[in-house]
């Protein structure tokens, strides 16, 4: 049995922008704590930091605590630009709709 063929309808309501910033999809573990397969990196932090981390991390778990800290941060980072999103779409859209036209959008494509 074929499927049948939807067209693709432009609504006058879309909004075009380049970028839609996006979570990690869940199965990919940052969101949900899981620890996945590593990778060595190398990168530079201050000597504050390092001075800091020897003080208060045990030495067996500061790859833990970086890879805590640098998924905490990445997380943030994607909330933020998700949010920052979002105002964008608000102010730039403005759109006017009336009520039959809301419901006609949220129903689209359900028939």
């Amino acid at each position: 049995m074929k499927t049948p063929y939807r067209k693709k309808v432009k609504s006058k309501y879309a909004i075009k922008l380049k970028h839609i910033p996006v979570l990690p999809p869940l199965g990919s573990g940052l969101l949900l704590g899981k620890k996945g397969p590593r990778k060595k990196v190398n990168f530079m932090v201050d000597l504050n930091i390092l001075e800091g981390m020897k003080i208060f991390v045990p030495f067996g778990d500061r790859s833990d605590f970086v890879n805590d800290a640098v998924a905490y941060a990445l997380k943030k980072a994607a909330q933020r630009e998700a949010m920052e999103f979002m105002d964008k779409v608000r102010k730039e859209g403005k759109l006017q709709m009336t009520d039959k036209e809301i419901k006609e959008a949220i129903n689209y494509g359900r028939k």
